[in-house]
């Protein structure tokens, strides 16, 4: 147990700040509650050198790689993608693929969408949040994995 007497940052963040490890399992951060979810989010975003997969009951998030992330999910999985800024992408091996797509969380998003059946490529030039079903684990743990 570690004592950290400010409030200025959530507990999330604490622990983040505090760990180094080549990939960062975050469970238990979202509680089940919105706003533990957007700081947990938002933590994400301010530190992309922290390699996190941030795991709840359902899903598996993860914020991509950049420039390029790759995927190898079964046809039909969901595969969510969603700006935490502005950014461009270009996503392919999805239902619906978008070339040099722009995109910011209070503008345009991608939403859900669902994997074609192979390798899906992502290329991003900003923080983008990837939402995998959490049976999906291993795929983005290999995602997110300098070796790849």
């Amino acid at each position: 147990m570690h004592q950290i007497d400010e409030q200025e940052s959530p507990d999330f963040e604490k622990a983040l700040t505090r760990v180094t490890a080549p990939v960062i399992f975050a469970i238990g951060f979202t509680g089940g509650r919105i706003d533990h979810t957007l700081w947990a989010l938002n933590v994400m975003a301010r530190y992309p050198q922290k390699t996190v997969l941030l795991i709840d009951d359902d899903d598996v998030s993860f914020i991509a790689p950049v420039p390029n992330t790759y995927l190898n999910l079964p046809a039909g999985s969901r595969v969510s993608l969603m700006p935490l800024g502005p950014i461009t992408i270009t996503a392919t091996g999805l239902q619906w693929s978008v070339t040099d797509f722009a995109m910011d969380v209070v503008g345009k998003t991608s939403g859900s969408n669902a994997a074609c059946g192979g390798e899906i490529a992502v290329k991003t030039d900003g923080p983008l949040l990837i939402t995998l079903p959490r049976r999906h684990l291993p795929a983005a743990l290999k995602a997110v994995s300098p070796a790849g």
